[in-house]
Order: structure tokens, then sequence, then C-alpha cells
């Protein structure tokens, strides 16, 4: 595997000791800021969307992806395992607007949020938050396919256990 350090990206910020492995995809690098030990691992996809923040000592690992146009952070000491996906954003299909990318924004209807990962908060599987803003607070580890957390009023809301 090839490793970048991650000043090679246009990051508005970037910490040290940063490995960002060869097959990761980056959109809107710009909007991104990245802690000090952080590694992202091969095929991960991240949208820099309305904002991504990767505090310190953070793994990203294999085929993970932050997604959907919204604010992202995953704090201090957090990390996603293999295949976990946040989804901070999303098309409205109640008829209120047409779905899909090729149409003009002025006729669709999207919503976008944000999702906050507290410092040690580690999620093990994929997470969809949509048509909300979520924090999800220490101590949590969500296991494979625990998690659900979805809102229709913006209030936080979490269908997640606490580990033991």
């Amino acid at each position: 595997m090839t490793a970048f350090r991650g000043s090679r990206f246009p990051f508005a910020a970037c910490g040290r000791d940063v490995t960002i492995y060869e097959w990761v995809r980056i959109l809107d690098p710009e909007r991104i800021r990245v802690g000090d030990h952080v590694i992202v691992d091969d095929f991960v996809f991240l949208d820099g969307g309305g904002g991504l923040h990767l505090g310190s000592y953070v793994h990203i690992a294999g085929f993970s992806s932050i997604i959907g146009g919204g604010r992202a952070t995953l704090s201090d000491f957090s990390g996603l395992s293999a295949g976990c996906r946040i989804v901070t954003g999303t098309e409205i299909a109640d008829g209120s607007g047409l779905t899909n990318p090729t149409i003009p924004p002025d006729l669709r209807t999207v919503h976008r949020g944000e999702v906050v990962l507290e410092e040690h908060v580690l999620l093990a599987r994929t997470w969809w938050f949509i048509r909300t803003s979520v924090s999800v607070k220490v101590p949590w580890w969500a296991p494979a396919a625990s998690c659900w957390p979805i809102s229709s009023r913006g209030r936080s809301t979490s269908a997640c256990r606490r580990a033991r």
C-alpha cells in the first residue's frame, strides 16, 4: 500500500503525522480540517461538503465513507470501523421536489444536517443520519447494524445501546 502525508492534499488545515493511503477519494478537500496522528485507509470516500473535521488520533478504516454534503466532526480518539457510512444529507422523496443530482437545485428538496462523534466514539457499522443533526456522546461503541438514528424534526435522537 502506498501512503501519502496529509500535506499532499489542499486541506483547510492538516496536523502532524497524517497518513492517507493511495486509494482514498476526497471531494472538496479545502473544506476538511485534519488533526494530528490521523490514518485514513484505502477505499475511503470523504466529502468535505458543508465542512468535515477529523480530530487528533482518528482512524477511518477501509471501505468507509462520510458523504451527503452536510457537516461532520469526528472528535479526538474517535473512529470508523471498516465499511462504516455516515450520511449527512439526503434528498427528500415526499413529492415536494424532484430527486437526483441532474435536476436543477431549485427543483429539488435536499436536507443536510450535522453529525458529531464526540471523543472516544467508535462506529462499527453503517449509520444513516437522515433529516437530522446528531451528536453521539461517549462512551459509545456501536456494534454492527444496531444504530439507525433518524428524526424528521431536527431533534437529536439515537436508537443505540450503550456498550457494557
